[in-house]
């Protein structure tokens, strides 16, 4: 894996939230663009936040590695766990969301702001509908900003 990468995943994990906050964003912007194969479109010139991010190219494989890092972050550091999230739901992979929305269904009343990540995250609305009975609960007695999020996708008829 490239150092850049490995630098910022350990940004992730550091000290500085802001600066963490920071890192997990440019990951997934970085993954966001090799799944989409985005490499031409100008806009993330100005998103990453060095040429040398701007210059590099994901392959599949460290893509593989990021996801794996990032689970390993998002299990691991319980403070940093919603700080992952968003950079997962990059990878556009149903099996990345699905597990994240199996923690969800174990964990939803644990932490708003993970669970509240997560349902922000989750993009794939056929996949949601395999968890109907999970947001009916959270929108009942979830964290107050997950329990706003799961009405929202309840009466947006994804379910």
């Amino acid at each position: 894996m490239p150092d850049n990468l490995i630098e910022l995943l350990n940004r992730v994990k550091g000290n500085d939230l802001s600066d963490a906050f920071h890192a997990s964003r440019q990951l997934g912007l970085l993954i966001e663009r090799h799944r989409q194969n985005r490499y031409q479109d100008l806009s993330y010139e100005s998103l990453l936040s060095s040429e040398d991010l701007n210059e590099l190219r994901l392959t599949d494989r460290v893509v593989e590695q990021l996801t794996a890092e990032l689970f390993s972050v998002f299990e691991t550091y319980k403070d940093r766990a919603s700080l992952a999230v968003w950079p997962l739901g990059k990878t556009f992979n149903k099996s990345v969301v699905d597990r994240l929305l199996k923690f969800l269904e174990r964990n939803w009343a644990e932490n708003d702001v993970v669970s509240s990540e997560i349902l922000m995250t989750v993009y794939d609305d056929a996949l949601l509908k395999n968890y109907s009975g999970l947001l009916e609960k959270i929108a009942k007695g979830g964290g107050e900003e997950s329990r706003r999020l799961a009405r929202q996708r309840l009466q947006l008829g994804t379910t």
